[in-house]
């Protein structure tokens, strides 16, 4: 079961207080893991760590983001546990913070997406006088509404699955309205993050940057990072190595933050600044959905009118011309 983000920054929290007072991180999980209010994600990594010990191994196999893979990893190797895991409950309580934003700001479009059927149908029930017309017309909507849902979910599912696999599919997909612009800011975003947290726990460049792509989630991005390991490894520069091929923000920030010895922190202003405009580019969603459902029920509204207008004037002239 998936902990949310809210859980997880406040076990990441009381790990880090207890780490910080001396408890060593088998006996800080077993304490987390048991009692009231006791997380299930606790359990899962200790579990782990009794098969070999390795601690970054046991966050991995317990399934939590590669992000937080990420700083454990660097944590364990500079001995910063307890630093690394405040850091991580700030991240995981401002997710659930703009997570929860976000689903406030759905609630409405959702409530208008159940409730325009039922008033879009009225004109079908005044034309013809029906009840079971008017119960027929709302389920055949709920049914047409259901599907084109369906098929909106399995085509968002494709994308992400073809952004994460291909990168050729990974430009094609900047081209989608909304939805390619939020890949491009969010996997950016989450390449500056994990690259900036990994740098800042103290962690090796090279191996903070192969996370770095591993944890875009973008196949692109994913491959630069391989790329430029390599590249550095042959003598060339960071800034040299990762070129155009990351975002904007990201590229400026490794050429200043390199000039300056300040990466990590360069790096992090860069993921905040991604991160924020992703969150507008959903704002611009949330904004748009009752905008258009409004459209799109004035529409139907306007056009079930005119038919049952047309319907009664054709229907008296045939009576006239019958008579």
């Amino acid at each position: 079961m998936q902990s949310s983000n809210r859980d997880k920054a406040r076990f990441y929290h009381e790990l880090g207080r207890l780490v910080a007072g001396g408890i060593a991180i088998p006996q800080s999980l077993d304490m987390l893991s048991r009692g009231r209010g006791s997380f299930p994600l606790a359990r899962r990594i200790a579990a782990e760590m009794q098969k070999d010990g390795r601690i970054e191994e046991a966050f991995r196999r317990a399934g939590l983001d590669t992000a937080d893979c990420a700083a454990i990893e660097a944590a364990t190797d500079s001995g910063r546990i307890e630093s690394v895991c405040e850091e991580l409950s700030l991240y995981h309580t401002r997710l659930a913070t703009v997570r929860g934003e976000m689903i406030k700001k759905s609630l409405y479009p959702i409530f208008m997406f159940l409730f325009t059927p039922l008033v879009i149908s009225l004109p079908k029930a005044f034309n013809e006088g029906s009840l079971q017309m008017y119960v027929n017309a709302v389920l055949s909507l709920y049914v047409l509404m259901a599907v084109v849902t369906l098929v909106l979910i399995f085509a968002w599912t494709a994308i992400v699955y073809g952004y994460r696999r291909s990168p050729v599919f990974n430009r094609i997909a900047l081209w989608i309205p909304l939805a390619g612009g939020w890949l491009d800011f969010w996997s950016g975003a989450r390449f500056a993050s994990v690259f900036s947290m990994y740098l800042r726990s103290g962690g090796s460049l090279l191996r903070g940057l192969a996370l770095a792509g591993e944890a875009s989630r973008s196949a692109a991005l994913d491959l630069c990072a391989r790329q430029a390991v390599e590249a550095i490894r042959s003598g060339a520069t960071l800034t040299e190595a990762v070129g155009d091929r990351v975002p904007l923000e990201v590229a400026r920030a490794i050429k200043i933050g390199e000039e300056t010895g300040t990466l990590d922190t360069e790096t992090h202003r860069a993921a905040q600044e991604l991160e924020e405009r992703a969150f507008r580019r959903l704002d611009v969603l949330s904004e748009w959905i009752p905008r258009m459902l409004y459209i799109v029920m004035v529409i139907y509204v306007a056009y079930s009118i005119i038919t049952m207008m047309n319907n009664e004037v054709y229907g008296r002239l045939n009576n006239l011309i019958g008579n």
